[in-house]
Parts: C-alpha cells; sequence; structure tokens
C-alpha cells in the first residue's frame, strides 16, 4: 500500500520548536491542575513522593516518545509507531482510539471552562440552554482559529500558555516572598497522612493523569519544521518543564494553605491567592482555570483534525477526511470531530439526550405502604455522593422503604449468550453490579432546604458578625494606650478575618451556581450584597492598615480610631 503525500505546507507555515514546546505544554495544563492541590493534601509527604515517581515515569516515557520521534518522523504517531511493531491494523486501532479520546476531551475542557467561568458569573452554572451553547461557541471558535492553518493554531498556543502559566509560577512566587518575609506560616504537614505505599500510589496516580499530553508534537510530526529534531526536543523539554512546575507549584499551596482550609474549598488556587495576596486575586484564578482549558482545547482540537486526515492518506478512511483548505488544514475532518464534540457537551447539559449514553445500571425509588400492606412508588431518589433533596407530593402510609430497582434499559444493553452457549467469557466482561450505601434518609412533612445550601445559608447570616467583630477589633484599639505595632498587630487580624470572609463568600457562591432550588435564589442575592458589603470593609481596614504602619502620631492615631468608627457604624 502506497501512502499519500500528508503535508501540503511550506516550511514557513510549519510548527516550529517553541510552537511544539506550547502543544505539549499547553495540552498538560489543563483546568485540572488548579484541583490537585485540594486532592493531594492530605497525603502529606505521599504527595511530593507521588510527584517525582510520576515525572520519573514521565520522563521516561518522553525519552521513548523521543527516540521514537527520531526514527519514525514522518506521519502520525498514534498511527506510525503501533503500526511498526505490530502492523498497520494495531496502528488503526491506536490512532481511532486516540481520535475519539481527542474529541472527547475537546467536550470535556469545553465544559471545564464554563463551570471555572461560573465561579464569576453564576448564571452560567445553571440549567439550560445557554451554558451549552456558549461552550458550545468554544469549541467552534478553536475551530475556526485551527481552520486558517497550523501556524494560526500555533500562536493561539503559545497565547494561552503564557496566561496559564501566570498562577502557576506565581503561587511559587507568592509561597517565596510570603515565606521570605513572615507574611505567612512556616509550612506544615501536620494532620497528613503518614509516608505509606498505598499513600505514594493513590498520589502518583492523581499526579499522572496531570502529566498526560506531552505526545501532543508527535501526533502532529506532519506538521512540524524538521521533525527529526524538533519532536524529541519539544517533547522532553515539554514534560520536563511541565512535570517542574507541577511540584513546585502544587506543593506551595498545599504547605501553605491549612488542611481544613483546602479541604473545603472548591478552588485551591483561588483559596491560596486569596490568603495571601488579596480575595480578588483569588477570584481571578478562576478567569485564569478558564484560560487554562480554553488552551488545552485548542491543541486538542488540533490533533482532532490531523489523525483521520493521516489515516485518510494511507487510504484507511474515505479521502474525503483528506481534504484540505488553502491553509492546509483538513476542513472536513475538523467539522466532523468538532460537531461530535458539540454532541456530547449537549448532552451535558441535556438529561434526556445524555440518558441516550446510559443510565445507572439501578434505578433508586421511594415507595409507601398503606392500610392494606400495598407498596406503591412515591418518586425516584438521585443517586449521588452530596447529599440530595426530592420533593414529592404530601403522601401518608404506615411505612416507607428506599428500593433499588434494576434499569430496564440498562439489562438490555448487557451481554447475553444465546441458549445452551458457554457464556464464561460473557461473564468476564459483563459490567460489575454496582454497590451502593445509603447513608441517611430523613422524611419531613415541612419544606426542607438542601444541605450545602443550609450551610451557604448559615455563611451568610453570619457575615454581618464576622464583619462586627473585625471592626470592633480595631475600635477597641483607642482604649490601649500603645498604638504603634499594637495598632497594626490588630488592624492586620481584623484584615485577615475580612479575607477569610472573603475566601467563604467565593464557596457560597460557587455552591449557588451549581444548585437547581428555586430557594436558593435567596441565599445566592444576599451572598452579593454581602460580597459588596466585605469588599468595601476590606478597602477601608486595608487602607486603615497602610496609614498605620506610617505612623506614631497621637493625633493620627485619634483619627484613625475614628475612622475605624465610622467603619464599624
Amino acid at each position: 500500500m502506497s501512502d499519500l503525500p500528508t503535508s501540503n505546507e511550506r516550511p514557513g507555515q510549519k510548527l516550529g520548536l517553541l510552537m511544539c514546546i506550547a502543544l505539549g505544554m499547553g495540552n498538560m495544563i489543563g483546568s485540572g491542575v488548579f484541583l490537585l492541590p485540594r486532592d493531594l493534601a492530605p497525603l502529606g509527604w505521599n504527595a511530593i513522593i507521588g510527584w517525582g515517581v510520576s515525572i520519573a515515569g514521565t520522563l521516561c516515557l518522553a525519552i521513548v516518545f523521543a527516540r521514537l520521534a527520531r526514527r519514525l518522523p514522518e506521519g502520525c504517531a498514534a498511527f506510525t509507531y503501533g503500526a511498526a511493531a505490530f502492523g498497520p491494523g494495531t496502528g488503526f486501532i491506536v490512532a481511532w482510539s486516540y481520535w475519539i479520546s481527542c474529541w472527547t476531551v475537546v467536550a470535556t475542557l469545553a465544559v471545564a471552562a464554563i463551570s471555572n467561568m461560573s465561579i464569576l458569573m453564576p448564571w452560567l452554572g445553571e440549567q439550560g440552554a445557554a451554558p451549552a451553547w456558549i461552550a458550545i461557541g468554544c469549541i467552534w471558535f478553536f475551530t475556526l482559529v485551527n481552520l486558517f492553518g497550523v501556524r494560526r493554531a500555533g500562536g493561539a498556543q503559545l497565547l494561552t500558555l503564557g496566561l496559564k502559566l501566570i498562577p502557576v509560577i506565581g503561587a511559587v512566587i507568592v509561597g517565596a516572598w510570603a515565606l521570605g518575609t513572615g507574611a505567612a506560616p512556616p509550612p506544615t504537614m501536620v494532620g497528613t497522612e503518614p509516608v505509606s505505599p498505598s499513600g505514594i500510589s493513590s498520589a502518583a496516580t492523581l499526579t499522572l493523569f496531570a502529566l498526560l499530553g506531552f505526545e501532543s508534537a508527535c501526533v502532529v510530526s506532519d506538521r512540524v519544521k524538521d521533525p527529526e529534531r524538533t519532536i524529541p526536543r519539544a517533547t522532553v523539554i515539554a514534560a520536563a518543564a511541565v512535570g517542574l512546575l507541577y511540584l513546585l507549584s502544587c506543593t506551595t499551596v498545599t504547605l501553605m494553605v491549612p488542611l481544613e482550609a483546602l479541604h473545603s474549598s472548591n478552588a485551591a488556587y483561588a483559596t491560596f491567592f486569596a490568603r495571601l495576596v488579596s480575595p480578588e486575586a483569588g477570584d481571578v484564578v478562576a478567569l485564569f482555570a478558564a484560560i487554562a482549558a480554553l488552551g488545552a482545547l485548542n491543541g486538542f482540537v488540533l490533533l482532532q483534525g490531523d489523525i483521520p486526515r493521516d489515516l485518510a492518506h494511507r487510504r484507511l478512511l474515505p479521502a474525503a477526511f483528506a481534504r484540505d483548505n488553502k491553509f492546509a488544514s483538513p476542513w472536513i475532518t475538523q467539522f466532523v470531530s468538532s460537531g461530535l464534540a458539540s454532541l456530547i457537551v449537549y448532552a451535558n447539559y441535556s438529561r434526556g439526550l445524555a440518558d441516550l449514553f446510559g443510565r445507572a445500571a439501578l434505578l433508586p425509588r421511594l415507595e409507601a405502604r398503606d392500610e392494606a400492606g400495598t407498596w406503591s412508588e412515591v418518586c425516584e431518589v438521585p443517586i449521588g455522593t452530596a447529599p440530595t433533596t426530592v420533593s414529592f407530593e404530601a403522601t401518608t402510609a404506615r411505612a416507607f422503604r428506599v428500593v433499588f430497582a434494576h434499569n430496564a434499559e440498562d439489562s438490555a444493553r448487557t451481554l447475553e449468550g444465546a441458549p445452551g452457549a458457554d457464556t464464561s467469557l460473557l461473564e468476564a466482561v459483563r459490567r460489575p453490579k454496582p454497590t451502593f450505601h445509603l447513608a441517611e434518609l430523613r422524611l419531613s412533612a415541612e419544606d426542607r432546604v438542601h444541605r450545602f445550601e443550609a450551610k451557604a445559608g448559615t455563611t451568610i447570616a453570619n457575615i454581618e458578625k464576622s464583619a462586627q467583630k473585625a471592626t470592633t477589633n480595631i475600635a477597641a484599639i483607642g482604649a490601649n494606650s500603645g498604638f504603634g505595632k499594637q495598632m497594626r498587630e490588630e488592624i492586620q487580624a481584623a484584615s485577615i478575618s475580612v479575607n477569610s470572609l472573603r475566601a467563604n463568600l467565593r464557596d457560597t457562591a460557587l455552591i449557588a451556581s451549581r444548585s437547581n432550588s428555586p430557594i436558593w435564589r435567596t441565599y445566592q442575592t444576599g451572598a452579593r450584597q454581602a460580597a459588596e458589603q466585605a469588599r468595601l470593609l476590606y478597602g477601608q481596614l486595608k487602607q486603615l492598615q497602610i496609614e498605620a504602619s506610617r505612623t506614631s502620631d497621637p493625633k493620627l492615631f485619634n483619627s484613625l480610631k475614628s475612622q475605624a468608627r465610622q467603619v464599624e457604624d
């Protein structure tokens, strides 16, 4: 079988070393890294060792890919490496599977970007068509960028990589500054798990997933200038650079933010910057997390177009997939891939369409028993690891129970053998039966609020008390005879209190954005109003802190005391 030419670009239209490095690093650094510290913090030293194990393993793989790229520089690595060792059949299966993973990742990254943006714009977290169409719009925007050629896609990758590195590198810089100036307590591993093989294994599993994507440059080798030299260097540099940044950045966050704060935070990096810099800096991190997801989305859009293009040039797919536009971009392949990704995104926001892809194997439902002893269904109970609330019409019964019924649709999809056939192999691959643990069930005759909403509501209810306590600390300074150092310490303590309040409000807003209960709108409005009040209070307290640090004049002291009382009022 003869292969068709797989590259129509002129040398000036191909990717260079810098863009290949950006492609590898950009596809490795997605929005998931901003959640890692929360999951790694309880593991303590196991996390650091796990990073070392994962980075070492990734570098070994990167070196293997680099040597393969030097020996097999032509064509898509997803096909050529497997085909060289095991034949074209294996190469096709690997490439086809990798292509499916690419447009699936594109859909996932689009949803992740909108999820991060919902922290700043809570309405994006509500159900409905708008968030789905915005996520789909992101997919097609970067598809359009890629349709203008690989150089445009590479430029977008460079830009987004530079932006997403700001919070990752910034965390290391802020951590070093905080330790050097004493603005933060010394790092501690108190409350974490002791070092153990199981702990290291858990940490390595989490960290290895964050390092995937280093092979991206190998997949588009036909689009690279001087691939024999460029791809090996780009692959190893990308893997080493991201591994080092992850190790330093995530470890800084886990060491300098208390374990309980990370455990209750939905955005570890945001909590880190809010505590050590300012609440506003913590909010901005959510924007960078969205940019990180969009940057990786751009990289995987590039990959999803090139894999079928390469297979079509080898006559393993219809020739239409090999058609390029005037910018040497496979427009049919991109349309098909992005169309499939858009379908997945819409399925994420549409329960009816999502059901086509499979529902739970067991459907729990609440049943009631009447006076005659007959059981009847009251409602379905949603499955989830978090506490959930379901409403139903007023029901009087002798007893209630929860029944886990088999899903008929799921049973229809299970593997069944012909009568009399040996089904031992089917049993080996049959879907395992799920297990559930019902932790708690409460029935109430009154309207109830979701447990998470109640927690957030309590936070909002205590806002005035927290703010009053912070300002009272400042007002009480006037009763002290020493006004220099003590005044600065009191104001700093009040400022920290308001910082903590702002962090709680941010978490509350995140909870609000993910809730579907109508009663939550009251809490959501209260959270926004309280956040604005806390922001103004923080600004005034910050100014008092600055002025207090510059003087020991009793007259100025009295002036600051008066201002503090005004803040309290």
